[in-house]
């Protein structure tokens, strides 16, 4: 019986460590991207935030304003932020801006960020004929296969509440 436990209890740890392990070695995505920068802004108790530059072909993922992590091959220069009001509807987001070492301004092609509390950009972001909504504090990232789609999506919920 005790056998039996002892195989049951190191089955268990095995199998948690390779899904550890899948997890981390997964590339990172539109679909996981907040969910990894929010494990990133966990462990580090501070912000974190993605910026590809110029052609979106070069990305890096910065703790605390410091160069952290590359990226490859994450997003194309085809992708584009926007945000939501149901008064206004969809609006272009406004690019961050970021200063090297000698002060001057970096082309910035995309930036997502997360705050040390988990709390990340609430942004609309559409990228090779997808949009994902990063608007839910409780929900995961939500996919839809258009940006009207994802706008319908939330007027109907904006309507719901009323």
């Amino acid at each position: 019986m005790i056998v039996i436990v002892i195989m049951g209890v190191v089955y268990t740890l095995i199998i948690t460590k390779l899904h550890t392990v899948d997890e981390q070695k997964a590339p990172f995505s539109l679909k996981n991207m907040k969910e990894k920068l929010i494990k990133i802004a966990k462990k580090s108790g501070t912000d974190v935030r993605l910026w590809c530059f110029e052609d979106c072909s070069t990305c890096k993922v910065y703790v605390d304003k410091k160069p952290f992590q590359d990226v490859q091959g994450f997003v194309d220069d085809d992708v584009h932020l926007y945000r939501y009001d149901y008064l206004q509807g969809v609006t272009d987001k406004r690019q961050d801006v970021l200063f090297d070492a000698n002060g001057v301004a970096q082309d910035i092609c995309f930036s997502f960020g997360v705050e040390s509390s988990g709390v990340s950009d609430q942004v609309l972001i559409v990228s090779k004929g997808k949009a994902y909504d990063y608007t839910h504090y409780l929900e995961g990232v939500v996919v839809y296969d258009s940006l009207e789609e994802l706008i319908a999506a939330k007027e109907k919920l904006i309507e719901e509440v009323k």
